[in-house]
């Protein structure tokens, strides 16, 4: 069995009609100044230094109905942080920050979802 034979399966002992799994990723923006060009990364609490922090919070959702099978994802418009930082200062954001950021993608995500799904 895989694993969208599962999530069917288990949503259909619980007598659902479809089951929508999501998830995230923070990804962190990085000037390279050799190559100059920016580079996303995923985010592992580390301290960012240079001239500004900028975050992204990636979210994906995967749609499954559960009679047929059939399956959508769907990635709605990413979120951005970004705070202005001198180049001497090292950057640290706050979970307080992160979780500002993902409480705005995930009302917009839910508003874009009902309006597309009704």
């Amino acid at each position: 069995m895989n694993y969208m034979q599962a999530l069917r399966y288990i949503t259909a002992k619980g007598k659902q009609k479809a089951i929508l799994v999501y998830w995230g990723r923070l990804k962190a923006e990085k000037y390279d100044l050799f190559i100059k060009e920016v580079l996303w990364s995923e985010y592992n609490n580390e301290k960012m230094a240079g001239t500004g922090i900028v975050f992204r919070y990636l979210l994906q959702f995967a749609l499954v109905d559960v009679a047929t099978g059939e399956w959508i994802t769907y990635s709605p418009t990413n979120y951005e942080y970004s705070e202005p930082l001198s180049t001497t200062k090292i950057g640290d954001i706050t979970k307080q920050q992160i979780m500002q950021l993902k409480k705005k993608i995930y009302e917009r995500a839910v508003a874009d979802f009902v309006n597309r799904y009704k």
